[in-house]
């Protein structure tokens, strides 16, 4: 962190620690002339490209910080030093605040983008890029999780993955679209966050953590979100699709654990009962 105060020449006067900041470090900066900017830390340097990459495409589209500067760094990871969003996290959900969340996922899914970028060298091919970063993700798990539970992942991810439709893109996804990435103030969304996941790819989804965290837990809140989505654009077909999704999604969290050697707490059990649920 100081390395990087460094290298942007900041004169920092308070550093505030930034919460649910799983895969990155971040800071909230206070200069000395009371400005707050955004030093960011992703967790490869991968990610920090890529999240630089997104925020430049979309930074005369949508609500998202603005990249002040970009450091790529030969022995670490590097960093990004972002503009500060007055806003905080979306704790509670009204149906007002869904519409809301709906119209901007709207707006993000508007922006085409030339290819699918899931997995590098199957850009033009949407589902066997799902399928390789499936296996990739089970690989990972092995030794870590039993054998069998494995192979029945593989089993089921096989009989479904044939028989979908075509895919709703290449276009902007956020793959991490989700109440913590979306700031608000006096109920209004003020920002959109984290694109270190953001790429190009199939629309549906990103309505994967919707269902988790929004439809799920508040009665209402997924015909505001559609509603709002609909004000933009169509909605792609998602009561064929976001079942798979939801089961690679939970492969992808159990894969982030053993990855992190997080093999309890909340975030694998969450991912784990999700993947078992699905098998059943």
């Amino acid at each position: 962190m100081e390395k990087y105060i460094s290298l942007f020449n900041l004169e920092v006067k308070e550093i505030i620690e930034v919460p649910e900041s799983f895969s990155s470090t971040v800071r909230i900066l206070r200069l000395t002339n009371d400005e707050k900017v955004v030093l960011k830390i992703p967790y490869t340097k991968t990610k920090l490209e890529r999240e630089y990459r997104i925020l430049k495409i979309l930074e005369d589209k949508l609500p998202v910080p603005i990249v002040l500067n970009y450091y790529v760094d030969e022995e670490a990871v590097g960093a990004l030093l972002l503009s500060y969003i007055d806003g905080e996290p979306i704790k509670e959900i009204t149906l007002d605040l869904a519409y809301q969340m709906g119209e901007l996922l709207g707006h993000l899914h508007d922006i085409e983008l030339p290819s699918f970028e899931l997995v590098l060298g199957e850009e033009n091919d949407w589902w066997e890029a799902v399928t390789i970063r499936f296996n990739e993700w089970l690989s990972e798990c092995k030794g870590f999780l039993p054998e069998d539970f494995l192979n029945q992942c593989r089993y089921k991810f096989e009989t479904i993955v044939d028989e979908l439709p075509e895919p709703d893109g290449p276009a902007m996804i956020h793959f991490d679209y989700r109440p913590g990435n979306i700031l608000v103030k006096d109920n209004k969304i003020v920002g959109l966050i984290d694109f270190e996941s953001s790429r190009g790819g199939s629309r549906d989804i990103d309505f994967t953590k919707m269902k988790l965290y929004v439809w799920d837990c508040y009665t209402g809140s997924k015909e505001s979100f559609i509603s709002g989505y609909e004000t933009v654009r169509v909605l792609p077909k998602i009561e064929t699709t976001l079942p798979l999704y939801l089961f690679f999604n939970g492969i992808g969290g159990l894969a982030w654990c053993v990855r992190r050697q997080q093999l309890a707490g909340d975030f694998f059990e969450e991912n784990y009962n999700q993947v078992k649920d699905f098998l059943l």
